[in-house]
């Protein structure tokens, strides 16, 4: 929120943003500034879809692309941190042992399965329930 701290914003996308960036070291730590970037963009257009509608052709070449760049970013990710010996806490961690057992490409797809629910319906929802939280404090009691 500090990063975004110096301007005016819609609350719902501030609420959305907020909670699908933080929840991105949760799923996968140790990820570069540009693999987050990566991570970021794909969770852009699923909100974009969402909210903006914007299924134009051109916009879709443009998601293909983000997404592409997202699942390179996740196998790559994957297959590094099968090499190596030290474990962290985060939910990949609880997937690579099924990396051996079914391949680096079928755990990326159960990892872009938790950013769809990140950045999807459910990240909305949330950011959305925040939004509510926030104009009538009185739901909170």
């Amino acid at each position: 929120l500090a990063q975004r701290a110096d301007r005016p914003h819609d609350l719902s996308e501030l609420s959305w943003w907020t909670i699908s960036q933080s929840l991105l070291p949760m799923l996968i730590d140790g990820l570069s500034r540009s693999d987050v970037d990566a991570l970021i963009g794909e969770q852009k257009t699923r909100y974009n879809a969402i909210v903006l509608q914007n299924f134009s052709f051109w916009r879709r070449i443009i998601d293909f692309h983000l997404s592409r760049r997202a699942a390179r970013t996740v196998s790559r990710h994957i297959r590094r941190r099968a090499r190596q010996t030290v474990p962290r806490e985060d939910f990949l961690q609880s997937l690579l042992p099924l990396a051996q057992r079914v391949g680096v490409d079928r755990v990326a797809y159960l990892v872009s399965m938790v950013l769809a629910g990140m950045s999807g319906l459910p990240g909305i929802t949330a950011a959305s329930l925040l939004y509510a939280m926030h104009r009538f404090p009185h739901w909170q009691a």
